[in-house]
């Protein structure tokens, strides 16, 4: 509590703090300046990405404006309880998948893996579908998985 730092929801107070006070700008002033430039760090050498696991994440489809879990209105569209804004299913599933590729880069794209990960979709044959509108099917029976389709031959 009593260290001297300035935290982020604080920046904005704190700039309006120091543009209320006028002070005569010294040499100390501007070798302060000189030696937080000299510490300025370009990129950052912190990058931790949590471990988890796909059975450890909780299912179902995210509401894309705050994040909340959506429900089923219709076949054909679903409603966020806590903001209140709907959206097309076919939108969403698509959305979904989209976040299942970027949080698991190694895991195949499968009817399965979407119907599970979408969980508030129930029909399998739905989640199909849009799968083989939107990706390309590779492999047959139980190895069968899909790609995205090239951009250029949709």
């Amino acid at each position: 509590m009593k260290a001297p730092i300035i935290f982020h929801p604080q920046l904005k107070h704190f700039i309006d703090d120091l543009k209320a006070t006028s002070l005569k700008i010294t040499d100390g002033h501007v070798n302060i300046a000189k030696k937080l430039l000299s510490h300025h760090i370009e990129e950052t050498t912190f990058h931790y990405i949590p471990e988890y696991t796909f059975e450890q994440l909780k299912k179902g489809i995210t509401c894309v404006k705050c994040a909340s879990l959506m429900k089923a209105l219709s076949l054909q569209s679903l409603a966020c309880e806590k903001c209140g804004i709907k959206e097309d299913t076919e939108t969403a599933i698509l959305r979904s998948i989209d976040e299942f590729q970027l949080l698991f880069p190694n895991r195949t794209i499968t009817t399965t893996g979407i119907h599970e990960w979408c969980e508030i979709i129930h029909s399998k044959k739905m989640i199909r579908r849009i799968l083989t509108e939107n990706y390309t099917l590779q492999g047959y029976g139980r190895s069968a998985h899909y790609v995205r389709k090239n951009k250029n031959t949709q």
